[in-house]
């Protein structure tokens, strides 16, 4: 018999492998046309450069969705994580798109500039869901599991009564200091 908890696994499981295969082909496709996109401006007497070239964008994407993934087993929301990941997808959606050239003189077809926004598209949007997943399975664990409690606050951070009005304290320094045992 399959209980709710076994399904559970298996349709991540399964969703993982299938998002792990979309961003893995969406940051290959994606990698590969910013490295052409290199070659042709200006990079093209240097294969590692040009190569290298796509890494100083996509470093961003896998550092910002890493840390990302930190943050929602942990139970936050790292919005310089979120930023850095959104400006590194957008910037290779952008610089994909931008990179199109025709194959064939004359305009360029609509579809070419499709073609290339779809991986990095694809990449960023797979991840997403991945992210919602985790921060739902974090945030509702499954009924055989002990929920996760955020740190309470303590004594210290509860709001007491409010303070009596007096005297402001004297926060000068005390020039007679009191005499200490000799």
């Amino acid at each position: 018999m399959l209980t709710e908890e076994t399904a559970d696994r298996y349709a991540l499981t399964a969703a993982v492998m299938v998002i792990a295969v979309l961003t893995g082909s969406g940051f290959w496709l994606s990698y590969a046309h910013l490295a052409e996109v290199a070659a042709r401006h200006g990079l093209d007497s240097s294969p590692i450069r040009q190569w290298a070239w796509p890494a100083t964008l996509d470093a961003f994407i896998v550092a910002g969705e890493l840390l990302m993934f930190r943050a929602g087993l942990r139970r936050r929301t790292d919005w310089w994580a979120i930023g850095v990941t959104a400006t590194g997808s957008i910037g290779s959606i952008a610089l994909n798109v931008l990179g199109v050239s025709g194959a064939t003189p004359g305009p360029v077809p609509h579809l070419d500039y499709v073609v290339a926004a779809v991986p990095p598209t694809a990449s960023m949007l797979a991840f997403g869901v991945l992210m919602r997943q985790i921060h739902q399975r974090v945030a509702r664990p499954l009924p055989n599991e002990e929920p996760v409690r955020a740190s309470e606050p303590g004594p210290e951070a509860e709001p007491g009564p409010a303070p009596e009005p007096g005297p402001a304290p004297d926060h000068r320094p005390n020039p007679d200091p009191e005499p200490g045992p000799e």
